[in-house]
């Protein structure tokens, strides 16, 4: 309607004719646009972009706390509502930067999940713990899994880091029916150990559908 107050996030529009889009998987449109490459994004006081990539903002937003949800908050957002965890349970995000610490205070706030964020040095581990996330373990790179492996009880990890190494080392923590997420995107290969036991019991991939979409 004119006059609403809306934003545009990373998916910048969708034809509606290809096969992802007749499924409603709108983020994987075969010729889908994205704003700042596909067309002039928003670094200006005026844009113009397609109605289908536009969001509502409510108004008790203001445009800082919108601009950052946008993208980056869709994303790890999507990453936890689609990980399979119910309240109560242990999610646990790697890597607290520009898109974890938004998936931190996620998973402190939603639906009771207990979060236990991976953390980097002790100066992300007392931040993670302000926006309420208790002490679980402290990531040491590659160790990072360590005493989620030992515990075996997250039921959701939402890998937001660029380590290849890093993610590996979280699949020995997933519980029973635990979900890897990979929203990171990273430059080596992920290596995933691959057992009877992991097979039959937990899954891990990246799932761009839950990644990016605003609708």
């Amino acid at each position: 309607m004119p006059g609403q107050w809306v934003g545009v996030g990373w998916h910048g529009g969708h034809c509606g004719r290809c096969e992802p889009c007749r499924r409603s998987d709108f983020i994987l449109c075969r010729s889908a646009r994205v704003p700042g490459i596909s067309y002039d994004g928003g670094y200006v006081e005026y844009m113009v972009a397609p109605v289908e990539a536009l969001a509502r903002i409510p108004g008790a937003l203001s445009n800082v706390e919108a601009a950052t949800l946008l993208c980056a908050g869709i994303t790890t957002f999507n990453a936890l509502r689609n990980s399979g965890a119910r309240p109560g349970d242990v999610v646990a995000v790697l890597g607290v930067g520009g898109l974890g610490h938004l998936g931190v205070q996620f998973a402190a706030k939603q639906d009771g999940f207990r979060d236990g964020g991976d953390r980097q040095g002790e100066r992300k581990r007392g931040v993670c713990k302000e926006m309420g996330c208790p002490p679980l373990h402290r990531q040491q790179r590659t160790e990072c899994g360590r005493s989620a492996h030992r515990a075996r009880r997250c039921k959701g990890h939402s890998s937001i880091a660029t380590n290849s190494k890093a993610m590996s080392a979280t699949i020995g923590g997933l519980a029973i029916g635990g979900k890897l997420i990979i929203v990171g995107i990273a430059e080596e290969p992920v290596e995933v150990p691959i057992t009877l036991n992991r097979v039959l019991h937990s899954s891990c991939g990246r799932l761009p559908r839950f990644c990016g979409h605003l609708t």
